[in-house]
């Protein structure tokens, strides 16, 4: 399975087109054969707490909260962008990928401001590529480490394995990913990428506190 994903990988970063064929394919047969799952974890996608104490909140976003990821997304500037481009990120696409079915995505809210974004890529073979985004402003606060229990809590859910493609040189990434729990590297992938598993336990069952100082 792993060379599979190698191969639709290296696909995507060769033959963009062909790749696109097949993700549409994957989007819709995720979406009809997952469908059930989706919407418990929908319903099960809001957790409250705090944020250096200030109320907070993450919860699953729709089309509807579009301008709000697109204000978080107007103040973050590519250099912070180099290694999070899971799908498009300017004002025409957002709205398209809040809408699909086979992309779970999440927001991190304090005072109605969204400070982080967060995603789950659902596949047919039931493995689920995150991707996670923090406003720079909050960046080194434990929020992305948050943001990793709390996505594989919603893949708890899903009951998929969780899986994520990062660059060797984005070593913070990398770092906040150990700090949580130790992954696998399954595969090393073209421009320097590796193909990461992650495994899920009991603890990913419930929901992560919500509470960052």
């Amino acid at each position: 399975m792993a060379q599979l994903d190698k191969l639709v990988y290296t696909v995507k970063k060769r033959v963009p087109f062909v790749f696109l064929i097949l993700e549409k394919l994957s989007a819709f047969i995720a979406a009809v054969v997952y469908k059930n799952a989706i919407q418990t974890a929908r319903q099960h996608s809001t957790v409250t707490g705090y944020v250096q104490g200030e109320e907070a909140v993450i919860r699953y976003i729709t089309v509807d909260d579009a301008n709000a990821l697109i204000d978080m997304l107007d103040g973050v500037d590519e250099d912070h962008l180099k290694y999070f481009h899971p799908h498009g990120l300017d004002a025409k696409s957002i709205p398209a990928i809040l809408r699909r079915q086979d992309i779970m995505t999440y927001g991190l809210f304090i005072d109605d401001k969204m400070y982080a974004y967060a995603i789950l890529k659902l596949f047919p073979t039931g493995k689920a590529y995150l991707g996670r985004l923090v406003a720079p402003e909050m960046a080194g606060k434990g929020i992305g480490k948050f943001l990793a229990k709390y996505l594989y809590y919603q893949a708890s859910l899903l009951e998929f394995q969780v899986c994520s493609t990062i660059s060797q040189k984005n070593l913070a990434s990398l770092k906040s990913h150990q700090a949580v729990r130790p992954y696998q590297v399954v595969s090393k992938l073209p421009d320097d990428y590796l193909l990461i598993k992650y495994e899920l336990d009991e603890s990913d069952k419930s929901p992560p506190e919500l509470w960052i100082e």
